[in-house]
């Protein structure tokens, strides 16, 4: 969708981040001349180029901070100084003092041996605090801290802090003024302390953090070792999941780059062949010797039987040795499937088990709490979910390169959850912010944050963008393809509001991204992408890497609209998902929505095609939860989605219902000559008064098959059966009465399947 409601349903203190950092830049400026005095010379000096130093371009983006106020509240603020040349800094704003000092941490991937100090430039609006730095390493068991060091009123320049240790832990207990930080081999957390030793709310501002000293010992690549395999169980359900453990020593460019070291499986089943998977980094272990990098391997096995597994790791130095084990593997017992299109008929889609699958559901891009969403969906018959990875929900690649694990860690229980509830999901990679003034300067690969891109357009022709990008693809694949609860890969959101260069470039870009993505996902999920105005992506639909296509549209003509993108969509011979809908783009008129007939007429204009999948309302936490409208998903489960949709000759019919006086219905169908499956309601912006429908209203349907059939008619607001009979069809036609009702109603009208007559012996005496 728009960046325009984006923002608008963004959590409160990312929506005062980008307002602040975004459009209210000029003024900003104003603010700091005004407010914090410009150095006299400005240098903008990285120092020492130190192979894991995450530079203090970086260290300004402020969503990459925890503000730890130690009981103080205060504010977090990333402005630009202007001098010299502009370049950032952080502004702290100590509200109240209940202790000394505030805290901010953030992640870091650091080596500090050979460092003799760490200079960085600090401004204090009263004169009376002081600085000082702490440190985690890879074991994070202990939290080390630096001497204090005093500062003067206004910009205190190259302010230098010793990596002299003076205590371990939070409480200063224990002393260490023998050992420096580096030390402590690889640090993962920075902590800047500020204090003041009155109490006077006065600002800080930070600027230019730089190294002195030798550089630290570049890493170097050696081969891997893998110290032990250990599998969480022997036996496993098929479709259920194995996951071997391994720690691994050795040094390696990146844990996230296969190129610098990368672990592999090959499982062998009972019905022979081969698949292999990768593995993923998942974060640090104790062993006896200390921490250890761990490594994971997750396998979805789809056979019962005996299946036998090798595992092995590998650097550009060479492989480790190879560990070898088995499991059994019984029979299902979850309902979860990986999901197909249809080799029966390619415009749907279908299990492994080539059971028809029609997903209908909505989006929860981001939520704090996903169970909420989830058991709600469950319990209205939803199966379907949209969720993305963007910076205010799940920023899986905060720096180039470098994963969040915490992030993963949380989709690890998204997943579970998706799992316990039945939920399939669409997880899309990336979103079109990224690459436009929303978030562009946030985004890891600008070159403002030491990434490969000088402009929006390289991201899709630079090389190395397009590898940093793959190597995040094959780190979500590695942790989470195992799952048949992921529906679908996506791309890009809107990709067409991205800035780019050219057209082409989007359909290389695409074509590039899904084959690699085919060729490293063992289990073959779809892949698609979005755009927010499909005709652009015209070119991408017709890639053979790309499974489906998909529309997103608000208006008010919503069902015109679904209608229309429709009609052109199958021309691509895929099938066609409305994945996003609304009123508007905007909030406000959205929300007016909350009797909800804009959404349940674009709900039933979606379903009453032969498309492929129900259409996914966006307004899912201020439209659909704040009015509990997930009653209006019921009515499907009674309907039709048991329906097998494939091969079938089927028609969709639209066309008014004259009542007279002027006044009319509507009725939506989709029809084959052994089912019909109904709607006839008002349109969804008629008054109370004449949503009514009549009694005695008729409808005859022709060319059906005779025979018995089974008429269910349905609430569609409720999902409340309202009358079920057994129904005619003589010379082909079919004959209905309409219920009467006060809003529309829905019909399922199904063959009944006749049985062969059959005769049998019986034994004579």
């Amino acid at each position: 969708m728009m960046s325009a409601h984006r923002l608008s349903q963004t959590p409160l203190e990312t929506i005062r981040i980008k307002f602040i950092n975004i459009l209210l830049l000029p003024l900003y400026f104003t603010i700091l001349l005004r407010d914090i005095p410009a150095q006299e010379q400005f240098r903008y000096d990285p120092g020492t180029n130190l192979t894991q130093v995450v530079r203090w371009s970086d260290l300004t983006m402020t969503e990459g901070w925890i503000l730890d106020a130690v009981g103080n509240p205060a504010r977090l603020e990333q402005k630009l100084l202007q001098g010299g040349e502009t370049a950032p800094m952080l502004a702290v704003t100590p509200l109240s003092w209940n202790q000394d000092h505030v805290r901010l941490l953030r992640a870091v991937r650091w080596e500090l041996k050979g460092i003799t100090a760490i200079t960085i430039d600090v401004y204090d609006e009263l004169g009376d605090g002081w600085i000082a730095l702490g440190f985690k390493n890879e074991s994070e068991t202990e939290y080390a801290e630096t001497a204090r060091v005093d500062l003067d009123q206004g910009w205190n320049n190259d302010v230098a802090i010793s990596p002299k240790l003076i205590n371990f832990g939070d409480d200063g207990s224990k002393a260490a003024t023998d050992r420096s930080a580096g030390e402590l081999g690889r640090l993962t957390q920075l902590y800047i302390l500020l204090g003041r030793d009155g109490q006077r709310p006065g600002r800080f501002a930070l600027a230019n953090m730089r190294f002195v000293g030798a550089p630290a010992e570049a890493i170097f690549s050696t081969t891997p070792e893998i110290a032990s395999v250990t599998a969480d169980s022997d036996s496993v359900p098929a479709y259920g999941l194995l996951e071997l453990s391994m720690p691994v020593t050795g040094k390696f460019a990146s844990y996230f780059d296969p190129a610098a070291m990368k672990i592999e499986a090959e499982f062998s089943g009972p019905g022979g062949g081969a698949k292999r998977v990768m593995g993923f980094h998942s974060g640090l272990a104790r062993t006896q010797t200390g921490a250890a990098a761990t490594w994971k391997v997750r396998f979805t096995p789809t056979e019962p039987g005996q299946w036998s597994y090798r595992v092995w790791a590998s650097s550009p130095e060479g492989r480790s040795k190879e560990f070898t084990g088995g499991f059994h593997c019984t029979p299902a017992n979850n309902p979860a499937r990986f999901i197909r299109r249809s080799r029966a008929d390619p415009v749907y889609f279908e299990k492994d088990s080539n059971e028809f699958f029609f997903p209908v559901g909505m989006n929860v891009s981001w939520a704090s709490d996903y169970e909420y969403y989830f058991a709600k969906m469950h319990d209205s018959g939803i199966n379907w979910a949209r969720i993305w990875f963007c910076p205010w929900n799940l920023w899986l690649e905060p720096k180039l390169g470098q994963y969040d694990l915490s992030v993963a860690d949380r989709f690890d229980t998204i997943l579970r959850l998706a799992d316990k509830y039945d939920i399939y999901l669409q997880l899309v990679f990336e979103y079109h912010g990224m690459l436009s003034a929303e978030s562009w300067p946030k985004n890891p690969y600008n070159s403002i944050n030491e990434g490969p891109c000088a402009t929006e357009g390289d991201f899709f022709i630079n090389a190395d963008a397009r590898r940093a990008f793959k190597n995040r693809a094959s780190y979500i694949i590695s942790r989470w393809g195992h799952s048949p609860r992921i529906f679908a890969w996506e791309l890009f959101n809107e990709i067409d509001l991205a800035r780019y260069d050219r057209v082409a470039d989007l359909v290389a870009w695409h074509n590039e991204l899904a084959s690699y993505i085919r060729s490293v996902d063992p289990y073959g999920h779809l892949i698609t992408t979005s755009g927010y105005s499909e005709k652009t992506l015209a070119d991408v639909w017709k890639l053979d890497g790309i499974d489906f296509v998909q529309a997103h549209g608000y208006l008010d003509d919503i069902d015109k609209k679904i209608e229309d993108v429709y009609a052109e969509a199958i021309k691509y011979g895929k099938p066609f998902l409305m994945s996003e809908f609304g009123k508007s783009t905007k909030a406000v008129p959205s929300w007016d929505d909350r009797d909800g007939h804009h959404l349940h007429e674009a709900l039933w204009t979606a379903y009453l095609l032969p498309a492929s999948g129900g259409a996914m309302p966006w307004w899912w936490d201020s439209l659909v939860d704040a009015n509990n409208l997930y009653r209006l998903w019921k009515a499907f489960s009674l309907i039709g989605c048991d329906i097998d949709r494939r091969n079938g000759k089927w028609y969709p019919l639209h066309m008014p219902v004259p009542l007279g006086n002027g006044r009319e219905l509507r009725l939506k169908a989709l029809l084959s000559n052994q089912a019909c499956l109904i709607w006839i309601g008002p349109s969804n912006d008629a008054k109370e008064q004449l949503r009514r429908i009549p009694p005695g209203l008729r409808l005859r349907f022709s060319n059906m098959l005779d025979g018995p059939y089974e008429a269910k008619w349905i609430n569609p607001w409720n999902g409340e059966v309202v009358s079920t009979a057994t129904v005619s069809v003589v010379n082909t036609e079919l004959r209905l009465e309409i219920p009467a009702s006060d809003d529309s109603i829905v019909c399922r009208v199904v063959r009944q399947t006749q049985a062969i007559p059959y005769v049998s012996p019986e034994a004579t005496p």
